[in-house]
């Protein structure tokens, strides 16, 4: 746990705040993608699988990131 405090608290509150504006936004995606000019509904609102599929993909998404940032590659 000490050898990989700092990247877990990074991944925590990067995951945290993402997980939070979901809640109270839900819709985001579909204004996002709209905003290119595809017009979808990508709605999804928050539930126990969704929440799961979100931190899974959160986490893979920080270990690519990680593996890009050198002082979180130690």
């Amino acid at each position: 746990m000490r050898t990989n405090a700092l990247n877990l608290t990074i991944r925590f509150f990067i995951n945290a705040a993402a997980f939070s504006y979901w809640l109270a936004h839900p819709d985001a995606a579909t204004h996002a993608i709209g905003s290119v000019g595809i017009p979808a509904n990508f709605s999804l609102e928050p539930g126990h699988a969704t929440a799961a599929m979100f931190g899974l993909s959160g986490d893979s998404l920080m270990d690519w990131a990680a593996a890009k940032i050198p002082f979180l590659q130690k």
